[in-house]
């Protein structure tokens, strides 16, 4: 006997022993309708940038260094309380913000220990 014929041996009792349970059945073509439901329902493509929001006092030329970046899209704001309103109300679909103190450059230059605020819009896992 060749495999083949094991093969769709095995396969021919499988069915069998499954088409006689209705549940189980049933579950069975739900899953595959849902999974092919599920399939058309997902976009063509999707859009891989996260967009962030800074505020710093001199970190111009770094966000515009690491703005030019594929993936990640930097939105500048002039203060914290406008960076903060922004994430908070999803504006321009920002991910998160960065707040660098106005020293940061100076601290970081210097080896001083800084701290950068960092919001994120609520719900955010």
């Amino acid at each position: 006997m060749n495999r083949g014929r094991i093969i769709w041996a095995i396969v021919r009792k499988d069915v069998a022993q499954m088409s006689r349970d209705r549940f189980f059945v049933f579950i069975t073509i739900l899953g595959l309708v849902a999974y092919v439901a599920l399939f058309w329902e997902l976009p063509d493509t999707v859009d891989e940038t996260i967009r962030l929001g800074v505020h710093g006092t001199g970190i111009g030329m770094l966000v515009a260094q690491l703005g030019d970046q594929e993936g990640l899209a930097l939105t500048s704001f002039e203060t914290s309380e406008a960076l903060q309103t922004a994430v908070e109300e999803k504006q321009d679909k920002l991910a998160a913000g960065i707040d660098f103190p106005d020293d940061f450059l100076s601290a970081i230059a210097a080896g001083r220990q800084t701290t950068v605020r960092v919001f994120v819009p609520a719900g955010t896992p």
